[in-house]
């Protein structure tokens, strides 16, 4: 079901450029960022809690790392690298119809990109793994830029290297940074609900507009589309 809350901020005739998050959004990585924290936070002997810091998720590695590694969010950082980069292979894949939908989107000539909490390093690997990084025009990791999401610094980065406005951009991403990004951007935010956050909660975080499957999406930007794809699982 999709979910609008101002129809009069969706003009997908004026989007030109289509920026994305990556994990939760477009690859399936969030059980292996999920396990990754539970064996650093092992590790250093901090309390699980339920893994509350999925909520998170959007956010910087070093901004998280921070938050919970205190003095020592140096070596945090780098053992999430050293598990992370161990099991990556393994386990990311695509969600189910991402390709798909940067393609189509590629085909009605408009332009694309990925804007990520993850390190650029780490993010092309990711990209150039499933095989999506040629249907991107543009990358922007955490790092760089001085202050990622929920700063605008990303999506802005990401629209001045396209040379193209707010007002011509959209972002679609599956959590609270990216939704605060964007709107500190001036830019409309459609949030995926197969990522880290319900739809009810991505509605109260103030999503412009809540999808739960890529055709849905593909509807409102007005992209070709095989209906039987069904939800990204």
């Amino acid at each position: 079901m999709i979910r609008i809350r101002n129809q009069a901020a969706l003009q997908p005739e004026k989007w030109e450029l289509v920026l994305l998050d990556l994990d939760g959004t477009l690859i399936d990585s969030l059980p292996l960022i999920r396990e990754t924290y539970r064996q650093v936070f092992t590790h250093f002997r901090i309390p699980w809690n339920d893994g509350e810091v999925m909520n998170f998720m959007g956010q910087s590695l070093q901004a998280i790392s921070q938050h919970y590694g205190g003095n020592r969010w140096r070596e945090f950082m780098a053992l999430y690298g050293q598990i992370y980069d161990r099991h990556h292979d393994a386990h990311t894949r695509l969600f189910a119809g991402s390709r798909e939908i940067l393609a189509a989107l590629r085909q009605v000539g408009k332009r694309t990109g990925v804007v990520t909490g993850k390190r650029r390093q780490a993010a092309q690997r990711s990209l150039l793994y499933t095989g999506i990084r040629p249907l991107l025009d543009v990358l922007v990791g955490a790092d760089d830029v001085p202050q990622p999401k929920p700063q605008p610094d990303s999506l802005m980065q990401a629209m001045n290297t396209l040379q193209i406005g707010p007002e011509a951009s959209v972002y679609i991403g599956d959590g609270r940074f990216d939704i605060e990004a964007a709107h500190n951007a001036g830019i409309p935010c459609i949030a995926v609900a197969w990522g880290v956050a319900e739809p009810e909660k991505l509605w109260a975080y103030g999503a412009d507009v809540v999808v739960e499957k890529w055709g849905e999406l593909a509807d409102l930007i007005r992209v070709p589309w095989d209906q039987d794809r069904g939800r990204p699982n």
